[in-house]
């Protein structure tokens, strides 16, 4: 009877044993879960964040007709871009020596010193610093863009607008 005792005893804290390390197993995956969890969420959010600053570089920051700061995505500046040309008198679609060439010819008309209007002045000036700063950008992504250019053209035109889309894309 004793022996039977000693050996219920054994095979009692053999099992007692067996099911604290069971107990520990799962306690230690659960918190290899929790700290998964935990680190994937952490990753997200640097990942939202680094998102956000990029597509908030990816913005142009300009000063509207009015004199507020604006910024525009990529798909919002040829909208601004037609409604200063308009406020200065030109076609929707006018390059750089156009725009220039008709700031020149009336700005002395549209000055306030010479009987034009402080506020329309002051309008006209933004769109033509406005206009002058997309041309700028423009020029600084054509020439970032010269390499891809200069190595390969094939003879379709879709070529410039895959080289442009990369481009948007990576950055």
């Amino acid at each position: 009877m004793l022996l039977l005792w000693g050996l219920a005893g054994l095979l009692w804290s053999l099992a007692d044993h067996c099911a604290e390390r069971a107990v520990e197993r799962v306690r230690v995956a659960s918190e290899q879960e929790r700290v998964k969890r935990i680190l994937a969420a952490q990753t997200a959010a640097r990942n939202q964040v680094r998102r956000a600053a990029e597509t908030q570089r990816r913005r142009l920051r300009l000063t509207d007709l009015n004199g507020a700061p604006i910024s525009l995505s990529v798909e919002q500046i040829p909208a601004f871009q037609r409604s200063c040309c308009a406020e200065l008198g030109l076609p929707a679609g006018s390059g750089w020596p156009r725009i220039r060439q008709q700031w020149r010819r009336m700005s002395l008309h549209w000055h306030p010193d010479h009987g034009g209007s402080t506020a329309a002045w002051i309008r006209k000036q933004r769109a033509y610093e406005a206009l002058r700063l997309l041309s700028e950008t423009r020029r600084e992504h054509r020439a970032s863009l010269a390499p891809l250019l200069t190595a390969h053209r094939p003879a379709s035109r879709r070529w410039w607008s895959t080289v442009v889309a990369r481009f948007r894309d990576s950055g």
